[in-house]
């Protein structure tokens, strides 16, 4: 069991279409956004998740929590950590937790804007696909000439900062729709602070990738 129930949260109703049954107190990911289960919902069924409210879950242990700090959700490992690298916004510490503690309070919440592109997203190196789901900043290390992919995003609204931190070669990146109105899908990075600053917006029935700011990637 991943949380517990703690006080009265706001819900929504759910349809569970990922292909696996969910328990109840289940972490369930939904674009970006970190909810729990209120009910068992097998796969293909509808039920309600929790959008608000403290819930105990399970905490990595090796770092002390300090309350009302932002608390992120690693899917991977299936754990809360204040570690932004890579992981989904949960929300907030509800109370302080020592570090070798396993168990933490998280306030679900909704990520502010404002604070969107100073998550960290962890380069994936060479030949390596860039995270979709959530904003944040990549910061390129290249040793020499290299190469990453960008999917289209996972939902709208998001900002993605792509920039060169280390220039040991080139770094191409290939996105899978345009990025700009010329039908360009490839940025090369040369050169340390080229950098460009992507928003995902409607595309039909998706989103894709619009330059909203570019300095010094060249684009084709």
């Amino acid at each position: 069991m991943v949380s517990k129930y703690q006080e009265a949260p706001n819900t929504i109703k759910w349809t569970n279409s990922t292909g696996s049954d969910v328990s109840v107190d289940d972490i369930v990911v939904v674009n970006g956004r970190v909810f729990v289960a209120c009910v068992d919902i097998a796969n293909g069924s509808s039920g309600t998740l929790a959008c608000r409210g403290v819930f105990s879950v399970t905490k990595l242990a090796g770092a002390a929590w300090t309350q009302f700090e932002r608390i992120y959700y690693d899917e991977t490992n299936s754990r809360f950590t204040d570690v932004a690298d890579n992981n989904v916004f949960a929300g907030l510490a509800c109370y302080a937790a020592l570090s070798a503690a396993t168990t933490g309070y998280v306030l679900l919440a909704e990520d502010a804007p404002a604070d969107a592109l100073t998550r960290a997203i962890t380069d994936p190196g060479d030949a390596g696909a860039i995270p979709n789901s959530g904003s944040g900043h990549v910061d390129i290390v290249t040793a020499a000439a290299e190469t990453r992919t960008l999917a289209d995003p996972a939902k709208g609204g998001l900002l993605l900062l792509l920039a060169m931190q280390t220039d040991g070669g080139d770094a191409v990146v290939t996105a899978a729709s345009a990025v700009n109105a010329a039908t360009n899908t490839i940025m090369t990075f040369a050169e340390v602070t080229a950098s460009v600053l992507l928003l995902s917006v409607p595309n039909g029935a998706g989103w894709v990738w619009r330059i909203i700011g570019n300095d010094g990637v060249a684009l084709s």
